[in-house]
Order: structure tokens, then sequence, then C-alpha cells
């Protein structure tokens, strides 16, 4: 971890071994950066460090600079990471330093608070900036030595794949904060209602699969780990219904420390006959699946869970999907959708909530309303989020009524 040492007008970064942390500082030293600025980049770096401590990255500054640079699943990692508070990645780096359990340290990572769009776009566009400044740096040592053409290449490939993997989101000029706006809101669920999931993604499997995987959370209310914990057996066929099961202490999850968090209380999740179709088509494919691995001698990778890896590129064909997986399509989603990356998929549970009351509002019956909205939804009896959503539901009516009403009186 980086930590500022200020001296009058200087600010020398340096490390928990208290060495001076040469790229860092070469890098405020290369910019007419005002002193709050270099605080500013200086705190972003350290986010990064923090990154690369907790999701195993080794020696990244070296790499960039004398080295072949980072693969590209390690730059995803960080991508994900830089849209999280510093707060919550500090006390699960704290908890991994003292001996916690890896995996479940893994599994809380999706369940903490994003930065808004504007914070997570200046931390991307950072980390870029000083990563290029790495390997360009770095390049300039490299030409006293003779290295090969392919480590060249690869290296420019590393270069290249810095800002194509680490995506800065689109910000407009009416959004602000981290919360999506009334407009974003009404804008994502006529969008959910109407899109084509082929015109989305290439290939028609995936755009199967990422149709029904956000769709469960769209349409039934689902966590997204609750969606990619789920089973074949968890589909009842008769009665269309799905069982929401509790996994968390899932020993045999192949994704091992990228295994979905998972908040949920058993309970049965009914869908409409129209998803429902979706869902029971999607199933095919993934039965196919199952049968294709067997047939190409995979059979180690045959699995129970229902939203599965689809790149045939990747060793993780066929295996359970995992987090960062969902990100990047949810991106690209909303990106067909000209909307910028707020709070993630779980965006879409909210609408379900809200619709679910929307629809129920005319029998005024609100207990009744919060205690169907608890069991279907899952929340706990000492949870407020049923209470909320009833109240934004009132409230909404309230004005509606008051607008209808305007200028009769």
């Amino acid at each position: 971890m980086l930590r500022l040492n200020i001296n009058q007008k200087t600010i020398i970064p340096t490390r928990d071994n208290h060495e001076i942390a040469d790229g860092p500082l070469l890098f405020i030293l290369s910019h007419p950066f005002t002193m709050g600025t270099k605080k500013t980049y200086l705190r972003d770096i350290g986010h990064i460090e923090d990154l690369c401590e907790f999701f195993e990255i080794p020696n990244y500054e070296k790499r960039l600079r004398y080295e072949e640079g980072l693969a590209r699943d390690e730059l995803s990692n960080i991508n994900i990471g830089l849209q999280y508070r510093h707060d919550d990645l500090t006390k699960l780096l704290e908890a991994k330093r003292s001996g916690a359990n890896v995996k479940l340290l893994f599994k809380q990572w999706d369940s903490g608070n994003q930065n808004s769009a504007q914070t997570t776009r200046k931390r991307k566009l950072v980390a870029i900036q000083y990563f290029e400044f790495l390997m360009r740096s770095g390049d300039v040592c490299l030409r006293n030595y003779v290295c090969s053409k392919d480590f060249y290449a690869r290296r420019n490939n590393a270069f290249h794949d810095i800002s194509e993997v680490i995506v800065p989101p689109k910000v407009y000029k009416n959004q602000s904060g981290a919360k999506a706006s009334l407009e974003n809101f009404t804008e994502l669920e006529k969008f959910m209602e109407t899109y084509d999931p082929y015109k989305v993604f290439k290939s028609p499997d995936v755009a199967l699969r990422n149709y029904v995987m956000f769709g469960l959370q769209f349409y039934c209310g689902l966590r997204i780990g609750e969606v990619l914990s789920l089973q074949l057996k968890d589909m009842n066929m008769r009665e269309r219904f799905i069982r929401v099961e509790d996994r968390r202490d899932t020993e045999n999850d192949p994704r091992n420390a990228y295994a979905p968090a998972v908040k949920t209380y058993q309970r049965p999740v009914y869908v409409n006959e129209v998803f429902w179709k979706q869902l029971e088509k999607w199933r095919e494919v993934k039965l196919d699946v199952n049968d294709g691995l067997w047939d190409l001698n995979l059979k180690e990778r045959q699995n129970d869970y229902l939203v599965i890896s689809l790149d045939q590129r990747q060793e993780s064909y066929g295996t359970p999907l995992g987090i960062i997986s969902v990100h990047k399509a949810y991106e690209k989603l909303l990106g067909s959708a000209g909307l910028s990356k707020i709070g993630g998929s779980h965006k879409l549970r909210h609408l379900a909530a809200m619709r679910f009351v929307r629809q129920r509002a005319k029998e005024m019956d609100w207990e009744k309303i919060k205690s169907d909205l608890r069991y279907q939804f899952g929340w706990s009896e000492t949870s407020q989020m049923p209470g909320h959503y009833i109240t934004h539901e009132i409230s909404r009516m309230n004005y509606n009524h008051m607008q209808s009403n305007d200028g009769k009186d």
C-alpha cells in the first residue's frame, strides 16, 4: 500500500517498507500537476496497489516497466475493482492479511458499495495514464538491451490491452452521484422490456443466456449471486417456478475464489409465462453443452449450474459463470441502451421490486403488499427495504394525483 509522506511542498510516495515508490514518484514528477492533483493521483495509484495485492497480481510495476506487462485477466480484475470504494477494499485487505479465508473475501467483493460514475471514470483514466507511462518509461531503458522480437511483440500487445480492458464509463451531463436518476430508471425499464438480445450479443447462445441471466433479476427480482447459484434442479417444470436455495457454504463450487457473493433466503419464485419459455429454451442449450463436454472428453467440466461460460476458447467453457463475466455483459447491455453503468445489474432487481408494488398498488392493502414483497424478494423480517418501496410508490401516486388536479380548483 502507498503511504503519502508530505514534507512541506513535496509529496514523497512510499510503501509499507518505507522504500520510495519509484513508479508513482516519476509519474507525478513527469506531469505539471498542482499539489492537490498530485495527492489525488497518488490516492488513486494507492488504490491500484491495493487491488494488485487483493487480486494477487505480483510485481505489477516491474512487469509493466521491464517485462511483458500485465495479462488481460489481471487488467480485467483491476478494471472491476476501480469502481468500488476504497474503504471497502481496505477492510477486505486487512481481513486477508490477518489470515481470513480468501474464498470468502472474494465472495464479499461484489457486495461492496460502488463509486459514482464520475469517480470511477477518473480512477480508470488515471490507471490507464499510469500504466502506459510505466511501459513507455520502461521502453527507454530496454533500448539498451538486446531483446527478441517476440518479446517486443508481446510487450506491444500488453500496452494496447491497457486501454482495451480498462474502460472508463461514459458520464452524461445530467448524471450525478452513484444513484441512477428516475429518468435513467425509466429508460432502463423500457429498454429491458423491449430490447432484442440477439442484436446486442454476437453469439445466439450467449444472447439467450444473458437474456435469461438478466431477466431473472428484472422479471423475478433475484440477486445476481442467487442467479449464478441456480442449478437445473431448482426449476420446477410442472408448476413453473424456481426454487432459490441457500448455497452460501457450497464447498464444491468450481469457481473457487471467484464464486459469487450470495445473500439469500430460500423461497419459491414464480415466473411469468413468456419469460419461462425463454428459460426452458436456455435449459435445453445448457443440457446440450453438458452433452458436448462429454463428447470432447471434458466430462470433469460437466455441472448442474444453470448459468455457464460459453467461450470455447477458454478453459472455463461449460463451467459456472463468474461475476466478472457478468459485469462485462452488463456493461455491453447498457452500452447498447445508451446508458452508463451505475450500480451494476442489481438495479434490475430494484426495478422488479418497484414494478411489483406498482402493479399491486390498486389493492391499497399496503401491509399485505409489504408481506408479499418481502417473501417474493427474500428480505428478512427486520429488513426495511419493503417499506422503502411502499413509501416510494405512495409518493409517486400522490405526486401524480396532484399533477392531474393542478389548476382544477
